[in-house]
């Protein structure tokens, strides 16, 4: 392929239009450690070619506009134009961020499409032809049958002398991986591991300019409260969890060559649990303790359930507050999204968020990122899959002009026409689907998301074996005893234990084909733009928060039951070049608000259940163990145990005036059908819990209470 002529005139973004099996049926994008340990010749012969093509797509001039720093760059910075006008070179740059709209999922629909139809074009057109003729066609089958796959960091996956568990997929941590070439099998370095700089230069060093325009596309984060600056414009190599120095910068030699400790994403990704205990009474269903320890912090898999099952899609595709959003529907799609890319990028766990993902502007540099915003992809096919547009017009955009506006800079014909919302609503005339939803046919009238009864309740069954951790939970929760004594975390506490013991009993509600009990959740909403658009993480608390409030200290992560990332970035100074980010300054200008959510039961059920004694102090009063998990008694415990911080990428505690913390109870309904996702609904807000609390909520606020079943 001639590179040069590649990055001249608009670039039709077409999705693969290759590769259909008997009768059209669409490839599917696979999850990527079931692809990568697949002894499937034609997966073995893809993973070689995605690994030789995206070497190559990482190593093209940085100037051309289909190389992998210029579409990575459209995510935010350089910050200069991609695709736009052959007009003059004097356009000014006001980004394409969709962060905090409804067209968050949609708009990066076709950003996925753009970088599979890269791999591919480079596949067909320089990998294969390298190797001998004889072995061409192969290759070439294999490659139309390709699509880009996905991280699917919501499922548990297998661990080698262990439980299956959360984790980085095999492939993203190995340095080097074996591929077949055109001489034969042979070790390259892996693409995917990190992102190399073409001639080992800087992202940024003065010398890169774009269009011919002196000093564009400097990359650099600067935030305004004492001037400190991210210097990304010196990294040759992307990072994560890279470590920092004594005054919390990144030590300046690992971050500019690019730092990888993937065992700290995957210790971020996990619960923290404890062990399992009791054994079964042989003549009844009834355990003499807890079948499962349990955890005692909020699944990530849950997260991934109940935005699956939120039934408005304006609710759903976006973090941003209205003062209509119901009290199950403060989680979306993009908050969960947001809290990968904190988790990937270290600014959640030890306050290193000097990695590339946690940070807006270089997200997209990482290679993890198109793993991650695959699955993301995934997460809105599935939901578009549970709730069809044709259903009901809550299940799409509530206006039709939204839907109809342009995704820039993203154009499907060689004429320059941008891709809606409405035009990517069906992936299948994308060319794709997912390894979850049916091989179903390419669609030409924009129905290929809809399923037919057998299709979907067996989807819906792998929703509820993957996801369901609250409906795992409660159904075990009904069939054991409460733990008969107390159990501590700190053994100073053990010494004066003066916690009620509480008989065991079946929930009242507990039927045989439904589980009806109560269900918690802690909700935020906070000032998108609150520190002047520096990342922040929103953490709950049950039990003792850390004395000293210092960057050494941290979090302690076992009281941690979840936390919300506010993935956002300062907003750039307006000069003759770049007006910024016009959807940013927008939002800050109007103080958009932002919301988040922990769920909390599955937390609470462990505590009860495990009768837990909390380190509020060494007392051992009845409420610092949770009694039941009756409403009456989960305020008690709540009103002394329950506890928020917020800390910026240091680690340091910081002040957000703007946020607020509130708790509901409502009901959760359970069902013994697979076919059946659970349903919550018919909350209260618990005002008692936070009120008269800096960042709790207080009556007065009105957060919108009743609500229809979801689910």
């Amino acid at each position: 392929m001639d590179s040069t002529a590649a990055c001249t005139g608009y670039y039709p973004i077409t999705g693969i239009q290759e590769g259909f099996g008997p009768g059209g049926q669409v490839p599917a994008r696979m999850e990527i450690d079931k692809w990568w340990n697949s002894n499937k010749e034609v997966h073995v012969n893809q993973v070689s070619l995605f690994i030789a093509a995206l070497k190559a797509f990482q190593a093209m001039p940085i100037t051309c506009k289909l190389s992998y720093f210029q579409v990575a760059g459209i995510h935010s910075q350089p910050h200069v134009t991609w695709d736009e006008d052959q007009g003059p070179k004097t356009k000014i740059y006001e980004g394409y961020c969709e962060h905090g709209t409804n067209r968050f999922p949609t708009w990066h629909r076709p950003y996925l499409l753009l970088f599979e139809q890269r791999l591919y074009q480079i596949m067909v057109d320089i990998i294969i032809p390298k190797f001998p003729v004889d072995q061409q066609d192969e290759l070439k089958d294999a490659a139309k049958q390709w699509r880009l796959p996905f991280w699917d960091w919501a499922s548990k996956r297998p661990v080698e002398n262990g439980s299956p568990d959360y984790d980085v997929p095999q492939l993203v941590r190995l340095e080097s991986v074996k591929i077949r070439g055109p001489e034969g099998l042979h070790w390259v370095r892996n693409p995917l591991y990190v992102f190399k700089m073409p001639d080992n230069v800087p992202m940024s060093d003065g010398k890169v300019d774009f269009r011919d325009i002196p000093q564009v596309g400097k990359i650099h984060i600067i935030h305004k409260d004492g001037g400190s600056q991210f210097q990304f414009n010196t990294c040759k190599g992307t990072s994560r969890y890279p470590p920092t120095n004594a005054a919390g910068q990144p030590n300046s030699r690992t971050f500019i060559e690019g730092y990888q400790d993937n065992d700290s994403i995957m210790r971020s990704l996990r619960d923290f649990s404890i062990a399992s205990t009791g054994q079964s009474d042989s003549n009844t269903a009834v355990v003499t303790s807890v079948v499962n320890g349990g955890n005692l912090t909020s699944a990530l898999r849950e997260a991934f359930y109940r935005v699956i099952v939120m039934p408005n899609y304006e609710t759903f595709s976006n973090s941003s507050f209205n003062n209509g959003n119901p009290v199950p529907a403060w989680d979306s799609i993009e908050a969960l999204h947001g809290l990968i890319h904190g988790l990937c990028g270290g600014a959640i766990i030890n306050g290193t968020g000097y990695g590339h993902m946690a940070q807006v502007p270089v997200a997209a540099f990482d290679p993890i990122f198109w793993l991650h915003h695959c699955n993301v992809d995934r997460l809105f096919a599935i939901w578009q899959a549970i709730h069809p547009k044709e259903q009901s017009p809550e299940y799409w955009f509530a206006s039709s002009e939204d839907a109809r506006k342009d995704l820039k800079p993203f154009r499907k014909d060689k004429a320059g026409t941008y891709w809606n919302s409405d035009d990517v609503y069906d992936t299948t005339k994308l060319g794709y689907t997912y390894s979850d939803l049916p091989r179903k046919r390419r669609s030409h009238d924009g129905t290929g998301c809809n399923l037919d009864d057998k299709q979907l309740n067996a989807l819906k069954t792998r929703i509820n074996e993957l996801y369901g951790a609250t409906r795992s939970c409660q159904q075990i929760a009904a069939l054991t005893k409460v733990r008969p004594g107390i159990l501590t975390l700190k053994a100073a506490c053990t010494a004066a234990p003066r916690a009620k013991k509480i008989k065991a009993q079946v929930p009242k509600g507990y039927e045989k084909d439904r589980i009806d009990d109560y269900d918690y959740l802690a909700n935020i909403k906070y000032e998108r733009f609150a520190l002047d658009g520096r990342p922040f993480t929103v953490h709950i608390l049950i039990g003792k928060v850390p004395e000293k409030e210092t960057p050494d200290d941290g979090i302690e992560y076992k009281n941690v039951v979840g936390d919300v990332y506010n993935f956002v970035a300062p907003i750039a100074e307006k000069d003759r070049i770049s007006g910024g980010c016009a959807n940013c300054r927008a939002q800050a200008e109007k103080k958009l608000q932002s919301t988040g959510q922990i769920v909390l039961t599955n937390a609470l059920v462990t505590r009860h259940k495990q009768q837990l004694l909390h380190e509020n102090s060494c007392d051992g009063t009845d409420d610092d163990v949770l009694a039941s998990m009756k409403p009456e008694d989960v305020v008690k415990f709540l009103k002394r145990n329950l506890h928020w911080r917020v800390s910026d990428m240091n680690g340091k505690y910081v002040h957000v005036s703007s946020l607020k913390v509130v708790v509901a109870v409502g009901k959760a309904n359970h069902y013994a059908d697979p076919t059946k996702l659970s349903k919550y609904h018919k909350y209260k807000v618990l005002y008692e819990i936070t009120a008269g609390q800096t960042g709790g909520a207080n009556p007065g606020d009105n957060f919108c209470e009743e609500t229809a079943a979801q689910g």
